[in-house]
């Protein structure tokens, strides 16, 4: 039960990371540059994500060069976040991240 919470978890803060930084494209600039730059923000950190951290990913880089790429984006994510003024959102996906990372290495779930 923990294991399978703990992989969900791992995918909703990857959707929030999304979230936040396309987000943070929001408030760099109003009307339609904001949505451009939301638009680009996001989908670079998903073709990224695709490309080098997703599961089925013919290109998914090894566990150690993994780690620290997954743990970059929510890195970002939060910093987007604080940049955004939602400091408490912020905290919230930091401290969720650190934890699940936490898990995901106690229950050796790096190559799920």
């Amino acid at each position: 039960m923990i294991r399978s919470a703990n992989l969900a978890l791992k995918f909703l803060l990857e959707l929030a990371a999304v979230a936040a930084i396309a987000y943070w494209g929001t408030t760099i600039d109003g009307g339609v540059v904001g949505v451009l730059i939301a638009v680009a923000a996001a989908a670079t950190t998903i073709a990224l994500w695709g490309r080098f951290a997703a599961p089925r990913s013919k290109h998914r880089l090894p566990t150690s060069s993994r780690v620290p790429f997954e743990l970059t984006v929510f890195a970002l994510a939060t910093l987007a976040m604080l940049d955004a003024d939602q400091t408490t959102p912020a905290m919230i996906l930091a401290t969720l991240a650190v934890g699940n990372t936490a898990l995901l290495t106690l229950l050796n779930q790096w190559d799920r």
